[in-house]
């Protein structure tokens, strides 16, 4: 199997290297600006199994769709390995597309609009969606220890895996690949729904640790912003179900504070890295992603017809939307 992953960031790398170990022939599509320090061998932590580094090479690079695309050989799948507001900007995905032929695209891009901006380029019979459920990360965190040199620290919570939707004879190769690799990869159904759903009800919990300064203390000791977040998470699943043109459940309290509470104290307890550091780097550094999605979800929820004040006042607490 010949596999092209777009992006090679702490995602990429991930599905990379379990591909490469299961069989398969892996290449990135990066911009040129990081071919240097991805040329030169990428470093992993699989933090289940400890931190003793393990050296991922023998991969190929491409910085332009149309570099990758005109190999002498086709490939087999083409994995999306990148923010889901990349997905719009500039006219990559298209030209992707185009070069694409028969090959399987695997989208694993959160949120309620994805998959709708890549019907816009794909036909939907040849396009796999996948729902991220490890995390990983640039280690170390501030702070950390007991890594040997920097790299990307990842994890899969126990009893998960990472599922797969789309045509059988697509899915299956993926699926295997992945297993035979070592990663725990399975056939799903329904995961636009479940990533909708997921994506909006994180992107609540995020938005009110982010406006209590990333601390989960502070954001569990803030009965009001509590409140506000479980609300939120009840008006993002309304929209979320409606979106994909579901009933939605209709329960704007359906998430209690107490219950929210006691995630955030014994959440930590369970991960073997700082959960509450990982969430302060990760998502500032993506602030601008999740701060545009918070505003398409609001903007969707008035349009569906949805209430939106509490998420409209979670986003009320974060910087103003960047002029357009």
């Amino acid at each position: 199997m010949r596999v092209l992953l777009v992006g090679a960031g702490a995602i990429g790398q991930v599905y990379g290297y379990h591909l490469q170990q299961g069989g398969a022939q892996v290449a990135f599509l990066v911009k040129p600006a990081h071919v240097e320090w991805a040329g030169s061998g990428l470093t992993l932590y699989r933090l289940n199994q400890g931190k003793a580094p393990v050296d991922f090479t023998g991969y190929d690079l491409f910085t332009s769709p149309a570099q990758a695309l005109t190999q002498p050989e086709p490939w087999d799948a083409v994995i999306l390995c990148v923010p889901t507001d990349a997905l719009e900007k500039g006219p990559w995905l298209a030209e992707l597309a185009q070069g694409l032929g028969s090959a399987t695209l695997v989208t694993l891009q959160p949120g309620i609009e994805a998959l709708s901006t890549i019907y816009k380029h794909v036909p939907k019979a040849q396009v796999v969606s996948g729902l991220i459920t490890l995390v990983s990360y640039p280690a170390p965190l501030p702070n950390e220890q007991g890594f040997e040199r920097e790299g990307t620290a990842y994890w899969f919570p126990p009893l998960a895996s990472c599922p797969f939707e789309g045509p059988g004879e697509r899915v299956k190769p993926l699926v295997d690949c992945f297993k035979k690799g070592g990663f725990p990869a399975s056939a799903g159904a329904d995961l636009a729904s479940q990533s909708a759903l997921g994506s909006a009800l994180l992107l609540c919990v995020i938005t009110g640790l982010e406006g209590a300064g990333w601390s989960f203390s502070a954001l569990r000791s803030d009965g009001a912003q509590l409140s506000n977040v479980c609300k939120s998470m009840g008006q993002a699943a309304n929209v979320a179900f409606k979106h994909q043109g579901r009933s939605p459940p209709g329960l704007p309290g359906w998430v209690r504070p107490w219950m929210l509470r006691m995630a955030l104290a014994m959440a930590p307890r369970f991960v073997p890295f700082d959960l509450e550091t990982y969430f302060r780097v990760h998502f500032t550094k993506v602030g601008s992603q999740m701060h545009g999605e918070l505003d398409r979800l609001i903007a969707r929820a008035g349009e569906l017809g949805v209430p939106n004040d509490s998420l409209a006042s979670l986003r009320g607490r974060l910087p103003a939307p960047s002029p357009a």
